[in-house]
C-alpha cells in the first residue's frame, strides 16, 4: 500500500521548519523528520504524546529498496527535534507500526505485526517503552492464524487495550481485542456482526469500565457497515452505528477531556465510484454523522482524528485530483460544535503522492504524520499547527 500526501496547493513550494520553532507556527507546516531508509520506503502511521515536549510517532521503514522487508519505525520529539529510537524486531521478514500509545508516566505501548519466519502468516506484535529501550511483550496469540493488530489506548498503566483483526485458512476475519491488567496481556471474546467479515482499526479506553473500538463489517450483499464496539466492564456489545453511503468504515477514534468521543473515515457510494468523508461524534449514547466538506469531485479519505481539552477536532487524510493523478494531504478541522473548514496543508512530493495517517493534539500544538513521494522511495512526514 502506498501512502501518498499532497497539499490543497499542489504547485506551491513546501518550505522546512525545525521542530524548534514548530510552536510558533498558526497553520499547518512541515517538520524535519527522521528517515532511516536511504533507498527504501520510509512511513509513519501513528502519533501520540503525553507533554509538548514527549511526543512519539511510529512507523515502518524498508533498509532497502525491497519494500516487502521492513523493519519497525520509532522517533521521538523532545520539545526541539524529532530523532529516531531504535526498536527491535521479531524473525527476519516484515516488521511494521500501526498504533501507539503514551503513558502518563512516560512508558508507551506500540503494536503492529511482523510477517512468522516459517509460517509466512502476519501475526501480532506488541512493544513496550519502559523509559530507556523498547522491547518486546509477550502476549497470546494463535499459531493457526493470520492477525495483526491496528489500534493501541491506554486509560492507565493497568487498563490498556488493543485492536484488529485475525483470519484462519479459509475462515473470514474476525476482529480482535487483547487487554493489559498490569500484569499479562489476554484475548477479550468481541463480536462479529458481519456475516463475511470484520475488522477493528481503532480503540479508546476512558476508564476500567468504557472503551470504544471501530471498524467496518463485512456483509453477503454490496453494503458493508461501519462497525462499533462498546466496552460495558464485563463484555464487548455492538453498538448500532449509522450508514452513510453503500460502504461505511470507520479508521480512528478520539475523545476530548470531557469523554465526547469522534470517530472518522469514509463513506463510499459505489455508484458514483467516489468516497465522500464522513465524522461521526457522539452526543449522550447516540452517534450522528456530522457531515464535512469534500475536496475536488474525487476520493476524499479520513484516516486520522484527533480532539483537544477546548473541543475543537481535527480530522487528517489524503484527496485525490484526477487531473495530476496524485494524492496531496487533507486536513479539516471544526472548532466547538462550528462547521468543519478544510485547511491548507503541505504535499511535498513534486510528482508523487502525499498522505496523513493520523493527529493527535498534545497542549497547544496538534501533530499530524504521514508520508510522501521522494524522488526514490516513500520519506516519513510530519506536521505541525497550533491551537
Amino acid at each position: 500500500m502506498r501512502f501518498l500526501f499532497l497539499s490543497l496547493a499542489a504547485t506551491a513550494a513546501v518550505p522546512l521548519v525545525s521542530a524548534a520553532h514548530a510552536a510558533s507556527c498558526e497553520h499547518w507546516a512541515q517538520v524535519e523528520s527522521p528517515n532511516i531508509s536511504v533507498k527504501g520506503d520510509n512511513t509513519f502511521a501513528a502519533v501520540d504524546g503525553r507533554t509538548p515536549d514527549d511526543v512519539w510517532a511510529v512507523g515502518q521503514y524498508a533498509p532497502d529498496s525491497n519494500v516487502n522487508i521492513t523493519l519497525t519505525f520509532v522517533a521521538h520529539y523532545d520539545g526541539r527535534t524529532w530523532s529516531y529510537v531504535p526498536s527491535p524486531n521479531v524473525g527476519k521478514q516484515a516488521n511494521a507500526f500501526h498504533s501507539l500509545a503514551v503513558m502518563p508516566a512516560g512508558q508507551v505501548w506500540a503494536v503492529g505485526y511482523y510477517i512468522d519466519d516459517r509460517t509466512f502468516y502476519s501475526r501480532t506484535l506488541i512493544e513496550f517503552w519502559d523509559g530507556a529501550q523498547w522491547q518486546v511483550i509477550k502476549h497470546p496469540d494463535d499459531p493457526g492464524a493470520s492477525a495483526v493488530l491496528f489500534g493501541v489506548s491506554a486509560a492507565s498503566a493497568t487498563n490498556v487495550w488493543a485492536v484488529g483483526e485475525y483470519q484462519r485458512p479459509l475462515d473470514r476475519f474476525h476482529t480482535l481485542t487483547e487487554h493489559f491488567d498490569g500484569t499479562r496481556w489476554s484475548i477479550v471474546p468481541s463480536p462479529d456482526p458481519g456475516t463475511t467479515g470484520n475488522v477493528l482499526y481503532g480503540v479508546k479506553a476512558l476508564d476500567r469500565n468504557v472503551a470504544w473500538a471501530v471498524g467496518e463489517e463485512n456483509g453477503n450483499g454490496p453494503s458493508d457497515r461501519a462497525l462499533i464496539l462498546e466496552w460495558g466492564g464485563e463484555k464487548w456489545n455492538a453498538f448500532d452505528a449509522p450508514r452513510s453511503g453503500t460502504n461505511t468504515r470507520l479508521l480512528s477514534l478520539a475523545a476530548d477531556s470531557a469523554g465526547a468521543l469522534y470517530a472518522a473515515g469514509e463513506a463510499e457510494n459505489d455508484f458514483k465510484r467516489t468516497a465522500a468523508l464522513s465524522e461521526m461524534a457522539m452526543a449522550g449514547r447516540r452517534w450522528s454523522i456530522e457531515r464535512t466538506p469534500q475536496v475536488g469531485k474525487s476520493d476524499n479519505h479520513f484516516y486520522g482524528v484527533a480532539a483537544d481539552a477546548g473541543g475543537t477536532q481535527w480530522a487528517v487524510g489524503a484527496w485525490f485530483d484526477p487531473k495530476s493523478g496524485r494524492q496531496f494531504t487533507l486536513t479539516e478541522r471544526s472548532r466547538a460544535g462550528e462547521a468543519w473548514q478544510v485547511l491548507d496543508s503541505p504535499s511535498p512530493s513534486k510528482s508523487g503522492d502525499s498522505l496523513l495517517a493520523t493527529a493527535v493534539a498534545v497542549g497547544h500544538d496538534v501533530w499530524a504524520v504521514g508520508a510522501y513521494d521522494g524522488p526514490k522511495a516513500q520519506k516519513s512526514l510530519i506536521l505541525h499547527t497550533c491551537r
